[in-house]
């Protein structure tokens, strides 16, 4: 993005910190949060396919990032928070 831009990636994660008040790392890291959130509830995926489609090859990292965010592992999250399906 940066070099469409013609800006130097150190300007633009300045400008982007400035404007948004959280590095892009952080941004990015809430949005595939989120979107793991949404799966875990709607989905009956596994976990570890879970992390891979919000862009974590990890299991073991995508864990640790979703509990320091959501304070719960994802199986917490899906225990808690997933919609049951009556058929």
């Amino acid at each position: 993005m940066a070099q469409s831009l013609c800006y130097s990636l150190a300007y633009v994660s300045k400008r982007f910190k400035q404007e948004t008040g959280t590095t892009f790392q952080e941004y990015l890291q809430s949005v595939r949060v989120q979107e793991a959130c949404r799966l875990l509830a709607n989905t009956n995926k596994k976990v570890g396919e879970i992390g891979a489609l919000v862009g974590y090859s990890d299991t073991k990292f995508f864990n640790s990032i979703f509990k320091s965010q959501m304070e719960m592992t994802p199986r917490d999250f899906r225990k808690k928070y997933q919609i049951r399906k009556d058929t």
